[in-house]
């Protein structure tokens, strides 16, 4: 080796220390971002979860592409979220079954706290309590008295054990004080058939999803899940009026496997807050009957901790387990 070309060797090879370095310290986010929707493609979740995509990725400026895996109220996909590497390029979005499967499933392979970080709520949608139109009641209080009157004849579907409007109709029924019979179904559509023909009592459903049903008194509404008015369903009283502190939505949220650097949880928190304040996708969500509810990580961290609370305690005292 010629000693002159020495130095120039030296240069080569500090480069080449120095590169890794360099492409270790490039800025977040500088490939594309799997995102995993715990839930089937098509449905009203994966529909939620595309468009956000689709915002979130052009803020980052980096594509997010929407990967369905779901199974077992969403824990699968759960599953898949808390084994990534939390680097950023793995993030989940879940429902609210989220903060009830590690009450329910036995060999869960992950925490619902130690194996996420919490990043932000995306929606909500809010739920209401429909009856049969046979029903001899027309309003909470007079399904009350009707049921305790009537111990074990009103029966109640949902779409399935520990969903959320199983939970949340027993939730009512635990904070009412009276018995009903749980009649689970594997779908929604199929619930409120029978309700229709007057096999079903009572149901808690999205109300977006039931305003037809509603509208054309094929069914009726008895109380909201919240305390708020709702477009349509004028003069209906919040079960909160009877029940103190009852509240009953659907929600979704975007998380990322625990451990996430500092300034990429605070970075996506943010850009995910400032994407559900322009007008666009509100309006695209607001159009599928979900209402923005955009929170900060500490803030979406502490709401599943009640929901998961909640939960629990009604699962516990329903002694419920999944069939």
């Amino acid at each position: 080796m010629r000693l002159k070309t020495l130095p120039a060797l030296l240069i080569a090879m500090a480069a080449v220390l120095v590169l890794p370095a360099a492409q270790a310290q490039a800025p977040y986010p500088n490939k594309s971002i799997r995102l995993i929707v715990v839930a089937p493609a098509g449905g009203t979740l994966d529909t939620v979860s595309r468009s956000f995509a689709i915002a979130l990725g052009e803020a980052l400026g980096q594509a997010i592409v929407a990967d369905n895996k779901s199974g077992a109220s969403g824990s699968v996909g759960a599953v898949e979220v808390a084994a990534a590497k939390p680097d950023g390029y793995t993030l989940g979005m879940v429902y609210d079954t989220h903060a009830v499967n590690q009450h329910l499933y036995k060999n869960l392979r992950y925490d619902s706290f130690k194996s996420f970080d919490y990043i932000s709520r995306i929606v909500t949608s809010p739920q209401i309590l429909v009856a049969a139109s046979s029903l001899p009641a027309n309003n909470l209080p007079e399904l009350i008295r009707y049921a305790k009157a009537n111990p074990g004849k009103i029966n109640y579907a949902s779409t399935g054990t520990g969903s959320s409007n199983h939970l949340n109709a027993l939730l009512l029924a635990n904070g009412a004080g009276i018995e009903m019979v749980h009649v689970p179904y594997k779908g929604g559509p199929a619930a409120l058939t029978d309700m229709m023909g007057g096999r079903i009592d009572l149901m808690v459903v999205s109300a977006p999803n039931t305003m037809s049903y509603i509208q054309s008194g094929r069914v009726k509404v008895l109380a909201l899940g919240v305390n708020r008015p709702l477009p349509g369903l004028a003069g209906i009283a919040p079960i909160s009026d009877t029940i103190p502190g009852y509240e009953a939505g659907l929600w979704v949220g975007l998380v990322a496997p625990a451990g996430l650097p500092p300034e990429v949880l605070a970075r996506l928190s943010k850009e995910s807050q400032a994407v559900l304040a322009k007008p666009d996708l509100r309006s695209k969500l607001a159009g599928a009957g979900y209402e923005i509810n955009a929170s900060s990580a500490a803030e979406f961290s502490a709401f599943m901790r009640r929901e998961y609370d909640k939960m629990g305690k009604v699962i516990k005292d329903g002694k419920i387990e999944v069939e």
